[in-house]
């Protein structure tokens, strides 16, 4: 389990746009877009603008502060709180 922390949330992004041209790419390459819809997965205790019932909510980040890293062969992706452009209600 990840738990958040420092002001970040966990997040996993939302495909909100599928891509018809064919080009492969290495498995890990993940293409940075101006900005990126994310479901918030998991909120660090000390955020200010998120609790832990945002959980669920999708967010609007810039598509370049989205951080990934693999643990334990799955990937996961954070993002700070003071990078959070918008709340999709």
């Amino acid at each position: 389990m990840i738990v958040p922390k420092n002001r970040h949330l966990l997040v996993e992004p939302v495909d909100s746009e599928e891509s018809q041209a064919v080009v492969v790419l290495p498995e890990e390459y993940l293409p940075v877009k101006e900005h990126e819809i994310v479901k918030v997965l998991g909120v660090s205790k000390d955020c200010g603008s998120f609790v832990q019932d945002d959980t669920g909510l999708q967010i609007i980040i810039p598509g370049n502060m989205l951080i990934s890293f693999s643990y334990q062969g799955t990937k996961h992706y954070l993002v700070q709180e003071n990078y959070v452009l918008a709340k999709v209600l």
